[in-house]
């Protein structure tokens, strides 16, 4: 994953966290992280490390993987999809 996918990719988890009402901390506790690691990972300092962790955080936020990462975004491009 690139730092721009990276980047698009915590921007789009940080909005879903905004949309269920959740702070970082809230959020980062359901999932089993630090509100640290919740940051730099909105902030695309890092990526999401583990594909659990990825699951958790799409079942806790009431969305699909794919609205996380954008690989439906670009699926339907017609782009390949690297993740």
């Amino acid at each position: 994953m690139t730092p721009s996918e990276r980047e698009a990719a915590g921007q789009r988890i940080a909005r879903a966290r905004r949309r269920r009402g959740l702070s970082q901390a809230v959020l980062a506790g359901l999932v089993g992280r630090s509100e640290s690691w919740l940051s730099q990972v909105e902030r695309g300092k890092r990526g999401v490390d583990s594909h659990s962790v990825l699951v958790r955080l799409a079942e806790v936020l009431r969305v699909d993987i794919e609205e996380l990462t954008g690989s439906a975004d670009l699926h339907r491009n017609n782009e390949p999809i690297t993740a």
